[in-house]
Protein backbone atom coordinates (compact mmCIF):
# COMPACT_ATOMS: atom_id res chain seq x y z
CA UNK A 1 0.00 0.00 0.00
CA UNK A 2 1.38 3.83 -1.01
CA UNK A 3 0.73 6.26 1.22
CA UNK A 4 0.37 9.64 0.15
CA UNK A 5 1.62 12.76 2.10
CA UNK A 6 -1.66 14.62 3.65
CA UNK A 7 -2.37 17.61 2.52
CA UNK A 8 -2.43 19.32 5.77
CA UNK A 9 -3.66 22.87 4.17
CA UNK A 10 -6.55 21.44 2.57
CA UNK A 11 -9.51 23.90 4.34
CA UNK A 12 -12.08 20.93 3.62
CA UNK A 13 -10.31 19.30 6.60
CA UNK A 14 -11.80 19.08 9.90
CA UNK A 15 -9.92 20.15 12.84
CA UNK A 16 -10.16 17.10 14.38
CA UNK A 17 -8.37 15.41 11.28
CA UNK A 18 -5.50 18.55 11.14
CA UNK A 19 -5.34 17.80 14.41
CA UNK A 20 -4.11 13.91 14.34
CA UNK A 21 -2.32 14.82 10.97
CA UNK A 22 -0.03 17.46 12.85
CA UNK A 23 0.71 15.11 15.38
CA UNK A 24 1.89 11.98 13.07
CA UNK A 25 4.04 15.02 11.63
CA UNK A 26 5.51 15.52 15.13
CA UNK A 27 6.21 11.81 16.05
CA UNK A 28 8.07 11.80 12.78
CA UNK A 29 9.93 14.54 13.36
CA UNK A 30 10.52 13.02 17.02
CA UNK A 31 12.10 9.93 15.70
CA UNK A 32 13.97 11.28 12.91
CA UNK A 33 15.10 14.24 13.72
CA UNK A 34 15.62 13.45 17.31
CA UNK A 35 17.93 10.33 15.89
CA UNK A 36 19.67 12.84 13.11
CA UNK A 37 20.43 14.98 16.34
CA UNK A 38 21.99 12.39 18.44
CA UNK A 39 24.67 11.62 15.32
CA UNK A 40 24.98 15.18 14.59
CA UNK A 41 26.34 15.28 18.00
CA UNK A 42 28.86 12.22 17.70
CA UNK A 43 29.84 13.10 14.03
CA UNK A 44 29.84 17.15 13.50
CA UNK A 45 32.82 18.91 12.70
CA UNK A 46 34.47 21.24 14.37
CA UNK A 47 33.64 23.96 11.48
CA UNK A 48 29.72 22.50 11.20
CA UNK A 49 29.10 23.19 14.85
CA UNK A 50 30.29 27.10 14.61
CA UNK A 51 28.22 26.92 11.29
CA UNK A 52 25.23 25.66 13.53
CA UNK A 53 25.75 28.30 16.39
CA UNK A 54 25.95 31.05 13.84
CA UNK A 55 22.69 29.82 12.40
CA UNK A 56 21.15 29.63 16.00
CA UNK A 57 21.91 33.50 16.73
CA UNK A 58 20.51 34.82 13.41
CA UNK A 59 17.34 32.36 14.27
CA UNK A 60 17.33 34.24 17.98
CA UNK A 61 18.26 37.71 16.95
CA UNK A 62 15.12 37.43 14.13
CA UNK A 63 12.64 36.00 16.42
CA UNK A 64 13.76 37.90 19.11
CA UNK A 65 13.01 41.21 16.96
CA UNK A 66 9.15 40.06 16.06
CA UNK A 67 10.51 38.63 12.64
CA UNK A 68 9.06 35.46 13.69
CA UNK A 69 8.18 35.01 9.59
CA UNK A 70 11.90 35.99 8.60
CA UNK A 71 12.97 33.48 11.40
CA UNK A 72 11.12 30.54 10.66
CA UNK A 73 11.72 30.67 7.29
CA UNK A 74 15.21 31.46 6.75
CA UNK A 75 17.33 29.98 9.92
CA UNK A 76 14.97 28.34 11.99
CA UNK A 77 14.59 25.85 8.23
CA UNK A 78 18.48 26.23 8.24
CA UNK A 79 19.06 24.95 11.75
CA UNK A 80 17.56 21.70 11.14
CA UNK A 81 18.78 20.93 8.18
CA UNK A 82 22.54 21.85 9.05
CA UNK A 83 21.64 19.39 12.32
CA UNK A 84 20.82 16.46 9.16
CA UNK A 85 23.82 17.66 7.28
CA UNK A 86 26.60 17.52 10.59
CA UNK A 87 24.65 13.67 10.73
CA UNK A 88 27.23 13.34 7.54
CA UNK A 89 24.52 11.37 5.80
CA UNK A 90 23.31 13.07 3.12
CA UNK A 91 20.20 11.22 2.94
CA UNK A 92 18.76 12.98 5.85
CA UNK A 93 18.98 16.30 4.73
CA UNK A 94 16.13 15.65 1.79
CA UNK A 95 13.91 13.92 4.58
CA UNK A 96 14.41 16.64 7.17
CA UNK A 97 13.45 19.16 4.04
CA UNK A 98 10.50 17.17 3.55
CA UNK A 99 9.26 16.95 7.28
CA UNK A 100 10.19 20.70 8.05
CA UNK A 101 7.98 21.85 4.65
CA UNK A 102 4.85 19.68 5.79
CA UNK A 103 3.38 22.57 7.60
CA UNK A 104 3.66 25.76 5.82
CA UNK A 105 5.43 28.07 8.35
CA UNK A 106 2.32 31.17 7.37
CA UNK A 107 -0.20 28.73 8.07
CA UNK A 108 1.60 27.55 11.45
CA UNK A 109 2.12 31.38 12.71
CA UNK A 110 -1.18 32.27 12.59
CA UNK A 111 -2.69 29.18 14.10
CA UNK A 112 -0.26 30.02 16.80
CA UNK A 113 -1.16 33.57 16.99
CA UNK A 114 -4.58 32.33 18.24
CA UNK A 115 -3.49 31.54 20.80
CA UNK A 116 -3.90 33.15 24.22
CA UNK A 117 -2.04 31.14 26.85
CA UNK A 118 1.14 31.25 25.65
CA UNK A 119 0.70 34.20 24.21
CA UNK A 120 2.90 34.61 21.37
CA UNK A 121 5.77 36.58 23.05
CA UNK A 122 6.35 33.34 24.90
CA UNK A 123 6.14 30.58 22.50
CA UNK A 124 8.74 32.72 20.70
CA UNK A 125 11.22 32.68 23.75
CA UNK A 126 10.18 28.72 24.27
CA UNK A 127 11.23 27.89 21.01
CA UNK A 128 14.72 29.99 21.46
CA UNK A 129 14.98 28.71 24.45
CA UNK A 130 14.54 24.49 23.25
CA UNK A 131 16.23 25.72 19.62
CA UNK A 132 19.66 26.72 22.02
CA UNK A 133 19.52 23.72 24.49
CA UNK A 134 19.61 21.73 21.19
CA UNK A 135 22.77 23.75 20.41
CA UNK A 136 24.48 23.03 23.61
CA UNK A 137 23.66 19.65 23.49
CA UNK A 138 25.59 18.99 19.94
CA UNK A 139 28.33 21.35 20.98
CA UNK A 140 29.56 19.53 24.02
CA UNK A 141 29.01 16.29 21.76
CA UNK A 142 26.56 14.88 24.54
CA UNK A 143 24.47 12.27 22.43
CA UNK A 144 21.69 11.52 25.29
CA UNK A 145 21.22 15.05 26.44
CA UNK A 146 20.99 15.97 22.98
CA UNK A 147 18.30 13.48 22.39
CA UNK A 148 16.47 15.14 25.35
CA UNK A 149 16.64 18.45 23.65
CA UNK A 150 15.27 17.45 20.90
CA UNK A 151 12.05 15.82 22.68
CA UNK A 152 11.75 18.88 24.86
CA UNK A 153 11.42 20.44 21.30
CA UNK A 154 8.85 17.81 19.85
CA UNK A 155 7.22 18.16 23.41
CA UNK A 156 6.27 21.64 23.21
CA UNK A 157 5.55 21.78 19.30
CA UNK A 158 2.79 18.97 20.75
CA UNK A 159 1.45 20.83 23.35
CA UNK A 160 0.57 23.46 21.11
CA UNK A 161 -0.72 22.14 18.45
CA UNK A 162 -3.44 19.93 21.05
CA UNK A 163 -4.35 23.56 22.27
CA UNK A 164 -4.80 25.00 18.86
CA UNK A 165 -7.41 22.06 17.29
CA UNK A 166 -9.06 21.14 21.17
Amino acid sequence: VHLLMPDIENPALSASLKREMRLSLIEARRLIEGNIAVLAARNATSEQICELKQIFESYQDLTMSQSYHLALSGPHHDFHLKLAEMSQNPFFVPVVETLIRAIPQGLRENEFNSLSDPDPDTILATEVSLHGAILDAVSRREGLAVGKAMDAHMDFERSLVLQVFQ
